[in-house]
């Protein structure tokens, strides 16, 4: 393959990688936590991962990249975390002044540069809606049942070593325990939102 051609393909797999990522990304309305901090203002719970030493974990995966063969030399930005987090027995409900519903529960990979979150289970009722908020009040939602693929989803990176999930039903709404489960944790190492100088 001639090397232009070379070139212009890394930039147009790059460019692809970038738009496929911001169809996802949503920055809407914000978390009700946010809109009405006076108000939400109370304790969540927090679910604690494994925690994550980001830059002694970066050093070993550039090792482990380098060492590697080609087929498997991709860049690894993160640590999965098998969790079982249902609104049955874990976080926080409140109900609000018009009848709505929230749920939010704070996982934590203490160390970890940012964070992303995926749910096996993703059947929300009609007019919830899910928000997920990492550090500096950084949020991504809201989305709907209409955002899961094959049942599930996989929300974007927040910043951060903790994220808030938190959903609103809406008045009357009922959320069945078979229906919505957050069971991985990513704990980024790469700091992908610069938020260090490491």
């Amino acid at each position: 393959m001639p090397t232009t051609v070379r070139l212009l393909r890394l930039p147009c797999l790059l460019l692809l990688a970038a738009i496929a990522t911001a169809t996802h990304a949503r920055q809407g309305e914000p978390p009700y936590s946010i809109s009405h901090r006076a108000k939400a203002g109370v304790e969540v719970p927090i679910e604690d991962v494994k925690a994550i030493d980001a830059i002694a974990r970066r050093a070993q995966a550039d090792i482990e990249r380098r060492s590697a063969t080609l087929q498997v030399k991709r860049e690894q930005v993160a640590d999965d975390n098998s969790v079982e987090i249902v609104p049955a027995h874990a976080g926080r409900w409140d109900t609000l002044d018009d009848g709505s519903r929230l749920w939010r529960v704070r996982v934590r990979a203490a160390g970890a540069t940012d964070l992303r979150l995926g749910f096996d289970r993703f059947a929300l009722p009609p007019g919830t809606t899910l928000h997920v908020i990492g550090a500096d009040d950084y949020y991504q939602g809201p989305y709907t049942a209409d955002d899961a693929t094959a049942g599930g989803f996989n929300s974007p990176i927040v910043p951060g070593d903790i994220a808030t999930v938190e959903l609103r039903l809406p008045a009357g709404a009922v959320l069945a325990d078979d229906a919505f489960e957050l069971t991985s944790v990513g704990a980024g190492f790469r700091d992908l939102f610069g938020r260090t100088k490491v």
